[in-house]
């Protein structure tokens, strides 16, 4: 985890690598789409993506994008 020390745009925050251990966990096969979170959004549980505004990011059937770690964990709720 974490980025090198010759990596552009990284922060300080991302240095140094260094190795993660996970517990085991579940993911989806297929991302959320846009389509899918707005379900969320309408009934008042998620924030609208912050990039709502851009049409290029928003078919249907796109991934939803710019949403929040706490939106993401609303919405699997």
């Amino acid at each position: 985890m974490g980025s090198g020390h010759n990596v552009p745009y990284t922060g300080d925050d991302e240095k140094p690598t260094h190795l993660v251990s996970l517990n085991g966990f579940w993911i989806d096969q297929t991302e959320v789409t846009n389509d899918q979170y707005t379900v969320c959004v309408t009934a008042g549980v998620c924030q609208e993506s912050s990039f709502s505004n851009v049409s290029d990011l928003n078919g249907v059937n796109l991934p939803v994008v710019g949403v929040s770690w706490l939106d993401a964990d609303n919405y699997c709720s």
